[in-house]
């Protein structure tokens, strides 16, 4: 008796294999299945749900996407600068990472203390550049071009002889406070 099943030549060949491989409960020999036991076989319930499971994961997948989440708020990212002409390379990379970050769509704020806040002066040399690259300020011009911030330590700044009136553009000297709440609300820090 030849049964009509809706398996390919490849699932009852591995249904058999698999049956033969570890033998029937109670280890006799497995009995020929039927066209109700192979539906209930573990690849042909595989086969049934693996389209609902992909589709599943696809739309997970989706809908989690920064770029296909419309409305969603922005990421908040704090760079830590605590470098200028002490540490071009760390000045560099923290202006450059910036830029791409904000430019990708997250709400940036340079966090700059120590040394860092000679970035923010207008007092400091602003065309320096480290490894052949553009100058530091190119990049920097263009992260605030594009809505980035500096938020300057007001202790820093005040040991460093930086007023509010010698700041680059995009720059502004925080409050007490200020930069402690900046660094809790943040979603992501980046430390140079």
């Amino acid at each position: 008796m030849h049964l009509q099943c809706n398996f390919n030549v490849h699932e009852r060949n591995a249904v058999r294999l698999l049956t033969r491989s570890f033998g029937s409960v109670g280890g006799g020999t497995a009995a020929p299945r039927s066209c109700a036991a192979e539906r209930k076989h573990p690849l042909t319930i595989l086969r049934r749900i693996a389209p609902v499971l992909t589709t599943a994961l696809l739309f997970s997948v989706l809908v989690s996407s920064p770029a296909l989440a419309q409305g969603a708020a922005k990421q908040k990212v704090i760079v830590h600068l605590t470098h200028y002409t002490d540490n071009l390379h760390a000045a560099k990379m923290a202006v450059h990472l910036a830029l791409a970050m904000q430019s990708m769509g997250a709400q940036v704020t340079m966090l700059l203390d120590l040394e860092g806040v000679r970035l923010a002066s207008t007092r400091e040399p602003a065309e320096l550049v480290w490894g052949g690259g553009d100058p530091i300020s190119k990049e920097l011009a263009a992260f605030v071009k594009a809505g980035g911030q500096m938020l300057v330590c007001p202790h820093c700044a005040e040991i460093a002889g930086i007023a509010s009136g010698a700041l680059r553009p995009g720059a502004r000297i925080g409050k007490d406070d200020e930069l402690a709440k900046a660094i809790l609300a943040a979603d992501k820090i980046l430390d140079y």
